[in-house]
């Protein structure tokens, strides 16, 4: 007798026990997830995502085809149907609307379940994305009047995805409000006219010492302390911005250093009218 078994899509896993029943036990793609993800920051998004099927109905669990991307926080999970369904432990919201005209299109609301958020959108295309396709999202989002976060530039092009034919922006907190003119110019002049560098110590007791203080921010601020800061940066009072500029001054003066760079003081200038 011939017997031909395709377990290529199989859910369980079929066990032959001699003269005994055969005995099936369940190995469902979510079980295999949980599993293996278990630990580390992004432990809670399977067990969230189980509340998040079972409460919405908005995603059945054998529409779960698999992981096709993530991140250090998130998971990209491939639903069929040319949709994929995004969970993450940070709020795609949390500092901004959704804009169309650059943001990869929303299919359902963002929804949280326990520490995770559920938001459906469509498979883009991201093999195929150039410099020149973040470059052309960069420029939109300059033009709605945001700016990019540090989690993104024209290099990084995982953060784009083509769909229907057009770029967009898969991670909206990559795309923050921008502070008014003031406060660009003086962060501006923070980076263009310190000379002074920071070095890392590392010592086998430094690296410990940063170690301990990393695990104890973690475990006060949870996984997002680990991730790149995407706060917005705030508007800058007057005198607050004073108090940076002279700051800079001041310590590259107390180090032999001329104060401030006359070209630098242009180019933060310029940057302003030209983004």
């Amino acid at each position: 007798m011939n017997m031909r078994i395709n377990i290529y899509n199989s859910n369980s896993m079929l066990r032959f026990c001699g003269n005994n029943k055969q005995q099936v036990q369940s190995n469902t793609l979510l079980n295999q997830y949980e599993q293996r993800y278990c630990r580390g920051y992004r432990s809670p998004i399977i067990p969230d995502l189980r509340k998040y099927i079972e409460q919405t109905g908005r995603v059945e669990e054998a529409d779960i085809k698999g992981i096709i991307g993530h991140g250090g926080l998130s998971f990209v999970f491939d639903i069929g149907d040319n949709k994929v369904l995004k969970a993450s432990l940070e709020n795609p919201l949390e500092f901004r609307m959704h804009n169309r005209s650059f943001d990869i299109p929303f299919l359902s609301p963002v929804e949280k379940f326990g520490q995770t958020y559920f938001v459906k959108e469509p498979k883009a295309d991201t093999k195929s994305v150039t410099v020149s396709d973040s470059l052309n999202v960069i420029k939109r989002i300059q033009n709605a009047g945001l700016e990019i976060s540090e989690d993104f530039d024209k290099y990084k092009t995982y953060q784009v995805g083509k769909y229907n034919g057009k770029t967009y922006l898969l991670d909206t907190r990559c795309a923050t409000p921008r502070p008014n003119r003031f406060s660009r110019f003086v962060y501006d002049f923070k980076v263009i006219n310190s000379n002074i560098k920071k070095c890392i110590d590392f010592s086998a007791e430094e690296i410990a010492k940063r170690d301990e203080r990393t695990e104890k921010n973690v475990k006060l601020f949870g996984p997002k302390y680990l991730h790149v800061d995407e706060t917005p940066r705030p508007n800058l009072s007057f005198k607050r911005g004073l108090t940076i500029i002279y700051g800079v001054m001041k310590r590259n003066k107390n180090h032999g250093l001329p104060s401030v760079n006359r070209y630098g003081i242009l180019e933060c200038i310029l940057k302003q009218f030209v983004r």
